[in-house]
């Protein structure tokens, strides 16, 4: 999202809010807020994983993401990822 010292954050404590999290950024040189709220939490692999994220730009929401199973290290190939080449 940026370099720490171009923006400002705020993350919202997971354990004072059961169940939920939010995380608040707004860069110095951009006028909008954008802000990620995470929810339904389960443990996948002794990962704790939302199922639910959502993110908002200036309070109108941009993307919801809704799973209903995770896996971590799947033995997906490298060769499936490939490494963007910078533009000249």
């Amino acid at each position: 999202m940026g370099h720490a010292e171009n923006c400002r954050a705020g993350i919202g404590d997971r354990a004072a809010v059961a169940g939920a999290g939010r995380a608040q950024v707004r860069r110095n040189d951009e006028s909008k807020l954008r802000e990620e709220q995470y929810a339904n939490w389960h443990k996948f692999q002794d990962v704790m994983t939302p199922l639910f994220v959502s993110r908002y730009v200036d309070k109108v929401k941009a993307m919801e993401i809704r799973a209903e199973t995770v896996v971590y290290n799947s033995g997906l190939s490298d060769d499936l990822f490939t490494k963007l080449t910078p533009a000249k």
